[in-house]
């Protein structure tokens, strides 16, 4: 931090040796900021010297000789963790300039999954080599090398036959790997991937090939002693996941008396049987994704109308929803955002974002573009927010009599295409130099940055 000099004031001079004071307090100030000043500089060459993407020390750390060495990787994870804390800090000063101009912020919320089970694919470690990391292959700069895994496809709903349209890819330098796998139906163009029921998942085995006798631009990347180059793999497949709202309605006359006592509602109506709800009842899903929606009212239950001049009529409700991308590597596009409303809600003609009928309705697709923005950004939250107006009345008690009401569920549905993004370092040789110590097969591990 940089002190500032003493202020001198002029009643100083009323006393004695008040120049020498005077410049006894100069000297002081000066010393101390002069000194602050230099140590922010020092620090601000070496953030320069490791962190910026040309300079000398990151490429090294990138991919020379120091990106071989456990210091090299200590500070590529400390340049990665000063970013993220640099995006954290601006998404909280964000939230608070949000909070000062009266705009709402919101934080995404929901109650988990019904199924404690993984949807959809991932990268995980070979089946055939052991190990739970893509495994690195190859040692010297003249022979071919890669990494193989497995492409893990994860628990999918009965509703789904199959993955369609899959594409899996892999380079270095953006220079395109040869991806070899066995027992799939297409080409890399794209190929399907069957449900695997009554299994919660299968594998299937990859390998990402690169030869550099076949590539000279490859070839000429590799002329260093010690050469650390980064595979980058890309796994692309569309689909479909869902998540459900319960709903809670109490009669028009009830909805009064509990007024402003949301949850004591829960608690005393017919004997507490829904005494383990609260007035923030938030969604679940279907299963376990890297995307995830959440809706939820303000306060539950609803109200089964309103009363106005001797009769009930609908009352009016905001559904919330969002979206969320949970990591954020991952690359997000939407396909298709739907909701269903149960009987007695309906959408109101308020509610322009969406198009459809009464109590089920569709993300008009001028509005995609704003969602891919939220979910892919480098810098926020990765979450989209959005709202509706709907209308609530007496057919939400289904005819029943009772104080409080269990209705049906709102569901919502998420199509979108989702990019899984991986890394794996592999440190190349030249033949002239010693082959580095190997006591056990490695199978990936060390610099693998899996998404």
């Amino acid at each position: 931090m940089v002190e500032t000099p003493q202020k001198n004031m002029s009643q100083s001079s009323r006393f004695g040796n008040s120049s020498s004071t005077k410049n006894s307090n100069n000297n002081g100030g000066k010393k101390s900021s002069g000194g602050g000043l230099i140590f922010l500089v020092v620090i601000m060459v070496l953030l320069f010297l490791f962190f910026w993407p040309s300079s000398p020390l990151a490429e090294s750390i990138k991919s020379g000789y120091l990106a071989s060495t456990g210091f090299g990787k200590i500070m590529s994870s400390a340049g990665e963790g000063f970013v993220n804390l640099f995006r954290y800090t601006g998404n909280q000063f964000s939230n608070i300039n949000k909070i000062l101009k009266g705009e709402e912020v919101f934080s995404f919320e929901t109650a988990g999954s019904e199924t404690k089970k993984r949807t959809g694919l991932s990268f995980g470690g070979s089946s055939i080599f052991g190990g739970s990391d893509l495994a690195a292959i190859g040692t010297y700069t003249n022979e071919e090398f890669g990494v193989n895994g497995d492409i893990v496809v994860g628990k999918l709903d009965e509703s789904i036959p199959e993955l369609r349209d899959v594409k899996l890819s892999c380079s270095v330098d953006d220079v395109k790997g040869k991806i070899e796998m066995d027992d799939v139906d297409g080409n890399e163009n794209g190929f399907n991937i069957p449900n695997p029921k009554p299994f919660d998942e299968a594998r299937i085995p990859f390998y990402c090939n690169f030869n550099p006798k076949k590539e000279p631009a490859l070839a000429n990347s590799l002329l260093r002693k010690i050469n650390t180059k980064t595979v980058k793999l890309s796994l692309l497949y569309p689909i479909e996941i869902t998540s459900k709202l319960e709903i809670f309605a109490l009669p028009e006359k009830k909805s009064k008396e509990y007024r402003g006592r949301y949850d004591l509602a829960f608690d005393e109506l017919e004997n507490g049987i829904y005494s383990d709800r609260s007035s923030k009842i938030l969604s679940k899903s279907k299963y376990e994704s890297d995307v995830d929606i959440a809706l939820w009212f303000d306060n539950q239950p609803l109200s089964a109308g309103e009363k106005k001049e001797g009769r009930i009529e609908e009352k009016d409700y905001t559904l919330r929803f969002a979206v969320k991308n949970k990591n954020s590597k991952n690359k997000f596009r939407l396909m298709k955002f739907t909701i269903d409303l149960p009987d007695g809600i309906r959408f109101s003609d308020e509610c322009d974002r969406f198009s459809g009928g009464a109590n089920s309705r569709e993300l008009n697709t001028d509005y995609f573009s704003s969602v891919n923005s939220a979910l892919n950004t480098e810098e926020g939250s990765r979450e989209w927010f959005g709202s509706c107006k709907v209308k609530a009345g007496e057919d939400l008690l289904g005819g029943s009599i009772a104080d409080i009401v269990k209705t049906g569920d709102i569901n919502a549905k998420l199509l979108y295409e989702y990019t899984i993004l991986a890394e794996k370092d592999i440190v190349l040789r030249q033949p002239s130099e010693p082959k580095p110590a190997e006591s056990v097969l490695e199978s990936g591990g060390e610099g693998e940055k899996t998404s």
